[in-house]
Formats: C-alpha cells, sequence, structure tokens
C-alpha cells in the first residue's frame, strides 16, 4: 500500500471513528435513560406513599392517572437525552478545542520539555536520530521532546498534522535503549506520521473525552453530596443527601459504560496500526534485531513501559508501548501483546526478556567534513517515478540522511537548534551561495538595526554558502523546531524581514519562494481542511496556476513551455478539460500561495495526479536541474505529501 493508499485508508478509518463514537453516545444514552425510567418509577412510588388521597381525589373526579406518568417519563427521559448530549457534546468540543495546539499541546500536557541537545549527549543522539528519519523520509522535521520524569521505557508521536508534530520519548528510553533500538523505535514514530494515524489519535482524544465526562461528573455530584451531607444534621442528611449521592453513583455507572466503549474504540483503531508500524520500522532500518530487541527492553520487568503522568489513561493509545498499568481484556487493549509483536519480528525469540542496564551512547562525532554520498548537483529522476517517492522511506535514504548531517559544519548544526540562531541560518539560506549576491542584502539586514543577528548572519553565512544544494531544504527543515519556540510576537517581525529579504531585488526566484513558503507553513496554524474535494474540475484553476509556474521556471521557449505544459496536462484532465498556461503575472508567488491552499484541500487520489503532472511538467525536457527538483520536493511538501531528497548524483 502506497503512500496515498495509506492516507484515503486513514481518512474512511475517521470516518469509521465517527460511527463508532455515534454507537458509543447512543449506548450511553440508552444507559442513561433507563436509569431515568428506574429514578421516575422510584419517585412515583415515593410520591404515591406520601400522597395517596390526592391520587384517590383525582381518580374519583375522573381524571387518568396513567397518561399523567406516561408524560412524566416522557419529559424526564427527553431531559435526560438532551443534557446527556450536552455534556458529551461540550466536552468533546473542549477537548478538542484545548488540542488545536497540537504535538506540543499533547508533550507538555504529559509533563514535556522540549530536547536540550547542546546540553544532554543522549538527547543528541535523539535529536540526531530524529533528522535523520526526517531528511530521510522528507517529513519536515518534528519537534523533540523527553519526559524527564518517566523511568518507563516508551515513545509516542502526536500533531494535527506533520508541521506540528512531536516526537516523545521517556527519559527511560533514552537511558536504555541502543542508538539502533532507538532508531527503530524513531522508525515506528515516523510510521505514524506518515500513514496519517497522528490526526486519528488526537481525534480519538478529543471525542472519547466527551464520554467520559460523564463519569467525572458523576464523581464531582458524589462528592458534592458527601459534602452536603457532612455539613446536615444526622436526620437531613437521609432526605437530602443521599438521593443526590445515588445520582452521582448512578453517573458514575454510566460513566463507566463510556469508558468502556472509549476503550473499545481505542483498541479498535490502535492495535493493527502498532503491527504496521513495527513491520514499517523494520523496512526503513533494514534492522529487524533493532526493533525486535527495542521490544524486549519493554518486557523486562513489571511495567516497563509505564508512564506515571496522571493524563497517560486518556493518551495510552499514542505510545509505543502500553503505557498503563490498568489490566484489560485482549479485547479493550490499545496494544497487542508484546510476545506477538515480537514473533512477528522474530520468529524464532525463545522468550527470554534482557536485564535492565544502561545503554553505551554512539559517536556523536561528524564522520567527515565532505561526504562522498554528496558529490554531484544534478538530481537524476524520471517523472513516472516521483509520485511512487512520496511517503517512502530506504535504508539507503536513512544512511543519506545521516551522511547529509555529517557533512554540514559543526557550527552551523549546532546554531540550527537554537531559535535566536536559526533564524540567522535561515537568512543565510536565503543569501545563497553567491556572496556577491549577499552583500546588497547584508546591507538591507544591517538597516533593519538588529545588529546580533546580523553579526550572527556574517559569521554563518560563508559556512553556509559552501553546502551541497541538496543540504540546503533539509538544513531549513532542521530549523525549524527551533524556529517554532520563537513567541508569538517574535514570529511576525521575523516574517516580514525574511519577505524583504526574498523581494530586495524586485523578484521573488524559486528557491527564494520556497524558503520563506517552508518557514512561513511552520510558523503559522496548520489548515484544518483536508481531502474535502474528490472531484478534478474544483482544481483545475489551481493546477493551472501550479503547472503554469513550474513551466515559466524551467523553461524559456515558447514552444517548450507549450510542450512541457501539455506533457503535465496529460497526466492530470480528462476528456473534455484542459489547463490554461498562464502568464507570468498570474502565477506569480501570491496567485501559487493561493492555488497551493486549494490543492491541498485535493483528496489522496487527486494529489497524486497533481504530482504526477507536476513531475512530468518539470522533466519534459529530460533534464531535472537542482533548482526543479527542489521546488517539485517543496510543492509536496505543500500539499501534505513528504518527498524524500534525490540523493543520487
Amino acid at each position: 500500500m502506497d503512500f496515498f493508499a495509506r492516507q484515503d485508508h486513514a481518512r474512511k478509518l475517521t470516518n469509521r471513528l465517527v460511527w463508532m463514537f455515534a454507537l458509543a453516545v447512543i449506548a450511553t444514552v440508552a444507559a442513561v435513560n433507563l436509569l431515568t425510567y428506574a429514578g421516575v418509577e422510584w419517585y412515583l412510588t415515593e410520591t404515591g406513599a406520601r400522597g395517596t388521597r390526592r391520587l384517590n381525589v383525582e381518580a374519583e373526579s375522573g381524571q387518568s392517572v396513567g397518561p399523567w406518568i406516561t408524560d412524566l417519563h416522557l419529559k424526564a427521559q427527553l431531559a435526560a437525552t438532551l443534557v446527556t448530549l450536552a455534556i458529551i457534546g461540550l466536552g468533546s468540543l473542549y477537548k478538542t478545542a484545548q488540542l488545536r495546539g497540537g504535538g506540543p499541546t499533547v508533550a507538555i500536557s504529559l509533563g514535556g520539555r522540549p530536547a536540550q541537545p547542546e546540553r544532554d549527549p543522549r538527547e543528541q543522539q535523539l535529536v540526531n536520530v530524529v533528522e535523520e528519519m526526517s531528511i530521510a523520509s522528507g517529513v519536515p522535521m518534528p519537534q523533540v521532546y523527553v519526559l524527564e520524569r518517566e523511568e518507563g521505557i516508551n515513545a509516542f508521536a502526536a500533531g494535527l498534522g506533520q508541521q506540528d508534530a512531536v516526537v516523545a520519548v521517556t527519559s527511560g528510553a533514552l537511558h536504555q535503549f541502543t542508538r539502533d533500538e532507538l532508531q527503530a523505535v524513531i522508525g515506528h514514530e515516523f510510521s505514524h506520521i506518515l500513514n496519517g494515524d497522528m490526526r486519528i489519535n488526537l481525534r480519538l482524544m478529543g471525542l472519547i473525552h466527551g464520554i467520559l465526562v460523564i463519569a467525572l461528573t458523576g464523581r464531582l455530584v458524589m462528592h458534592m453530596a458527601a459534602s452536603s451531607g457532612r455539613s446536615r444534621s444526622s436526620r437531613d442528611k437521609g432526605n437530602g443527601a443521599l438521593p443526590i449521592l445515588f445520582g452521582g453513583i448512578a453517573l458514575l455507572v454510566v460513566g463507566s459504560i463510556g469508558y468502556f466503549f472509549g476503550q473499545l474504540i481505542k483498541a479498535a483503531i490502535s492495535r493493527q496500526r502498532e503491527f504496521l508500524a513495527d513491520a514499517a520500522a523494520v523496512q526503513f532500518t533494514r534492522n529487524p534485531q533493532g526493533m525486535a530487541d527495542a521490544l524486549k527492553r519493554l518486557g523486562a520487568g513489571s511495567a516497563r513501559a509505564y508512564v506515571a503522568h496522571p493524563r497517560t489513561s486518556e493518551a495510552s493509545h499514542l505510545f509505543f508501548g502500553t503505557a498503563t498499568t490498568a489490566s484489560f481484556t485482549s479485547l479493550l487493549a490499545t496494544h497487542p501483546p508484546l510476545p506477538e509483536r515480537i514473533r512477528a519480528i522474530e520468529p524464532s525469540w525463545d522468550g527470554a526478556w534482557p536485564a535492565a542496564s544502561e545503554a553505551p551512547i554512539a559517536d556523536l562525532g561528524h564522520r567527515s567534513s565532505a561526504v562522498s554520498g554528496l558529490a554531484g548537483t544534478t538530481a537524476r529522476i524520471t517523472a513516472d517515478s516521483v509520485a511512487a517517492r512520496v511517503g517512502t522511506v530506504s535504508p539507503d535514504q536513512v544512511a543519506f540522511g545521516g551522511e547529509l548531517l555529517d557533512s554540514l559544519p559543526t557550527a552551523v548544526h549546532n546554531a540550527a537548534h537554537d531559535p535566536f540562531s536559526a533564524r540567522a541560518v535561515v537568512i543565510a539560506l536565503l543569501f545563497g551561495p553567491d556572496r556577491a549576491k549577499a552583500v546588497p542584502l547584508m546591507d538591507l539586514l544591517e538597516r533593519s538595526g538588529d545588529h546580533p543577528l546580523v553579526r550572527e548572519v556574517r559569521r554563518l553565512h560563508p559556512l553556509v554558502a559552501g553546502l551541497d544544494a541538496r543540504a540546503r531544504l533539509p538544513l531549513l527543515e532542521i530549523c525549524c523546531p527551533a524556529l517554532q519556540q520563537l513567541t508569538a510576537s517574535q514570529r511576525p517581525p521575523f516574517l516580514a524581514l525574511l519577505n524583504l529579504l526574498a523581494k530586495a531585488d524586485g523578484i521573488i526566484s524559486p528557491t527564494e519562494y520556497c524558503l520563506t513558503r517552508l518557514v512561513t507553513a511552520h510558523l503559522t496554524p496548520p489548515s484544518s481542511s483536508h481531502g474535502g474535494i474528490h472531484a478534478l474540475p474544483p482544481l483545475l484553476g489551481p493546477a493551472s496556476v501550479l503547472l503554469s509556474a513550474l513551466v515559466r521556471f524551467g523553461h524559456n521557449d515558447p514552444q517548450a513551455q507549450r510542450d512541457a505544459l501539455a506533457a503535465g496536462a496529460a497526466r492530470l484532465v480528462e476528456r473534455g478539460q484542459s489547463l490554461t498556461l498562464l502568464a507570468v503575472d498570474q502565477c506569480g508567488p501570491v496567485q501559487l500561495d493561493t492555488a497551493l491552499e486549494r490543492l491541498t484541500q485535493a483528496s489522496p487520489g487527486l494529489k497524486r495526479r497533481v504530482l504526477d503532472a507536476c513531475a512530468w511538467t518539470v522533466a519534459a525536457d529530460g533534464v531535472v536541474e537542482p533548482g526543479e527538483a527542489e521546488l517539485l520536493r517543496v510543492v509536496s511538501m505543500m500539499l501534505g505529501c513528504p518527498m524524500p531528497p534525490f540523493a543520487n548524483g
């Protein structure tokens, strides 16, 4: 199953989740109505015992008591249904609103903090492994968090999309995983990112919270009843607090039903995807032993994967291993049993668990200042292979990611992890390798008045200018987690400065567009629209803008431009449809931004066709220059389709 098929499967799974949630709500409402019916019957019995004369008088006067009782039942059950739906709906909306911050919100809520690679060699190793996997997959570099108070061995990935993704590991995992085991676990988490599991998992958290609110309400009512009972005399306690206490118990029982269904939904969504992520990690690293050994560490002793934070239960389905100590039946378990996961990778495993031990830290030094794997500057690709590359990770790509990291000067790599210095790295990338072109831009930067930033750019630009062309975009991605630590007041001035520098010569080159567009995407809230357009006609206008921009960049001859557009259109349009070659002022940066925003709403199948058309447009002349390859990757990434670097020189 390729990336686009997996994304389509994730969309269908989301629809399935909604239906399962609806059934859970129906079951919860039914339970509330049963309790309401019993409560009304108890009330009528009590009322009849104290008011027999009134009911007899009503009967003697010819009034019917039966319809009155039926009407009372209906009104009580209608009220109970509306209140239950309101509690569930408001609870789900509240939790969903809390999760709008994406991965960082989840990591912080579980006690996480950003990794500090400059202070701890183990955290440096973790960040290096995540960077390698990010480069290899083309996934935007996720923010890296550490749950430093958790001694259990565990990890998770969370986010609403690739732009706000977080990869987090516990302190226990940092200290006990070897580098191979850590790489396997990070590969497992990247599989969740690529497969769209993160968004499903956060939606699951939001929806299920609404059901669990009923149990929380029951606990609150019981607490109020107990407090009320203590403040009354023993004579009043039975008359006032006891019914409230029973009501709280009833809500707690109903909430337990909701909790059962919540766990059932988690299990139905999560278990099979854990097997798939394990297999993907083996495929990414070509190291099944690393994955098997990582899983064995989770079972070496009691509660080895346990995460102690009080909010762990609501996020249990996010984790690499079972993070709670609650004993569930196999029906409700969010993860498959460890022995099954291990034997799926290592069939000959003898069942022995390893002893707990402190893992050594791998060599963190650079292997060389220039890596042979980065030799060459022209990306040789075929148009029909581009869409197939999306969402793939291979051992060769992972190795290339490590080589690329080793090619970065230490000063540049360190600067990319600091929010202040990362700004300077991005500006140095914008200046480009032509140092003569950088002179007027440096003068413009000096006029901004930010002298510390100017000094940092002067220090880093000579190092950045000497980088291989294929290292530029990955370096930008490495900077983005640090840039995301900028405050809300720091982001707009930086983006304004970046756009000012890009427009300084009156022309925004494709490289400048790629850089400013990616940084803007990382520093602005992610779009909430995913896969809403399933037909091609609404996308023909945006597709014309996109393909025209690619044509204008890669071809100067009018006939070559028409041929390139025709080559791309042939891969996209259907009978009776056509694309228009637009003038330069109709497919500029502003128009391209609007077109890409619209195209992100396309279904996965349509995105595949759009990317295929882009590839055939770019490769129409038989040559893909580095700038064209970079632009192609950025377009793919902006559509939410991560594309690995073109590593072959």
